[in-house]
């Protein structure tokens, strides 16, 4: 009984902590592309297809030639309304997460060159 209980606790509890995890999107973090820290970005809010996303470049991202990034707004602060700023520049304090990856060969002139997206999504702290 007593090798049984110690191999649930060796294998089975630090399962429960993986599973309990609340970054879903930590097995697609690529190193130098995910941003750990809240950062200061300058942009704009904009709606489509029901989906709020943040327009703005990433200087904190070394972008390679042929790169992009979308980012999702996954939360905001409650007293402020995206639909009242929409398309206005603001600047955001965020965390934003990676969750996906897009890699694809682009058509003429550089078809030589792969494109790849970075998806991310963002946490918006505050908005100035």
């Amino acid at each position: 009984m007593k090798k049984i209980v110690n191999l649930l606790l060796l294998f089975v509890v630090p399962l429960l902590f993986v599973a309990c995890s609340d970054d879903e999107y930590e097995d697609l973090q690529i190193p130098g592309k995910t941003i750990e820290e809240p950062v200061k970005l300058t942009g704009h809010v904009y709606n489509e297809d029901e989906t709020w996303y943040l327009g703005t470049k990433l200087p904190v991202i070394n972008m390679d030639r042929g790169e992009g990034a979308e980012i999702k707004i996954k939360s905001f602060p409650n007293n402020i309304s995206l639909d009242e700023i929409e398309y206005i520049e603001k600047t955001f304090t965020v965390k934003l997460t990676l969750y996906d990856v897009n890699h694809h060969i682009s058509g003429l002139p550089y078809e030589e060159y792969p494109v790849v997206m970075y998806y991310y999504v963002a946490d918006i702290y505050e908005i100035e």
